[in-house]
């Protein structure tokens, strides 16, 4: 059944209804930013996600409630349309627009297997965690936005377990600092300081953490982690430092550019590397190439990118 489901995956990626949707995702990734002319650069070649994203999100006019969406594979879910990462899923069923994603998707469907143990770490809308499902034998679903982890528990099937809080250093309760995007909340206060997306203090939610260490003693241990936490990458590493040590995990985790939160992602980086991980960069193939020294360089400056890390 998984090979099935993996053929059939590979193929919907390929497809040509898939590249028309993802280019309107990609064009409105390509003129975000403030200024008239980049507004109408986005109604111009992204008006099918910009202009109900005007309507719908901003205005808060028309969709009310939750909404059924087809992931890019057929898929059905149910999700509501609060905010651009969610009506972005609902337009082409897909995680994100960038390339970035892309490559990342493209990895788990080469890479998962049958009999894996998938954690995903900031699931977000749970994109990667539908897809894992397909494609794994188990699969651990992290989000501490409550309405967020309500949503993925609704459309999550019975190999998934759903956790309504964020993996940190230690077991407690900390701040979640939201952005308007749900996808660029984080409990790190410094991320908010130096990262180009804006937060508003207004609201900040309270959420409950764990370690990776604490819950691998009461649940199967993964075999392959997502970390897309939005500059807590290094919280997370801290709190598996026991697991990391003894196990070998594969790893995706999110890498900021120099720009746009470096600075941390390399902290990180380096206590991976001290761990016995080694780097290696995505290829738009969804291939794998081993890469060593500042990875922050491989990024433009003022984006992200999917990383991978395994021991050897």
């Amino acid at each position: 059944m998984a090979k099935a489901n993996k053929d059939k995956i590979e193929q919907k990626l390929e497809s040509r209804d898939f590249y028309k949707k993802l280019k309107l995702a990609q064009n409105f990734e390509k003129y975000s930013g403030g200024g008239l002319k980049r507004k109408l650069q986005r109604i111009l070649y992204a008006s099918k996600i910009y202009l109900p994203y005007l309507l719908v999100v901003k205005a808060g006019i028309g969709k009310k409630g939750t909404s059924k969406t087809k992931l890019f594979w057929g898929r059905k879910i149910e999700i509501p349309l609060t905010d651009f990462d969610s009506l972005a899923l609902r337009t082409y069923g897909f995680a994100g627009g960038t390339e970035a994603e892309l490559k990342l998707t493209k990895f788990f469907i080469k890479n998962l297997k049958q009999e894996d143990v998938f954690y995903d770490i900031g699931a977000n809308y749970g994109f990667f965690t539908y897809l894992a499902e397909e494609l794994c034998q188990e699969v651990h679903s992290f989000e501490p936005i409550p309405s967020l982890s309500e949503i993925i528990k609704n459309n999550s099937r019975n190999n998934t377990r759903v956790n309504n809080l964020a993996i940190s250093n230690q077991k407690g309760v900390t701040k979640l600092f939201m952005s308007e995007s749900t996808g660029l909340s984080t409990i790190n206060e410094s991320a908010t300081k130096i990262h180009t997306y804006s937060y508003d203090q207004a609201k900040e939610i309270e959420v409950k953490t764990d370690s990776l260490d604490a819950y691998c003693e009461k649940f199967n241990k993964p075999t392959i982690l997502k970390i897309d936490v939005e500059g807590a990458e290094g919280e997370v590493v801290d709190g598996a430092t026991f697991f990391l040590q003894n196990h070998a995990p594969v790893i995706a985790m999110e890498i900021w550019g120099e720009g746009n939160g470096g600075d941390i992602s390399k902290v990180a980086v380096a206590r991976l590397r001290k761990l016995g991980f080694e780097s290696y960069q995505i290829e738009p193939t969804g291939n794998i190439q081993k890469v060593e020294g500042d990875i922050t360089r491989l990024i433009p400056a003022m984006g992200g990118d999917n990383f991978i890390f395994k021991k050897n």
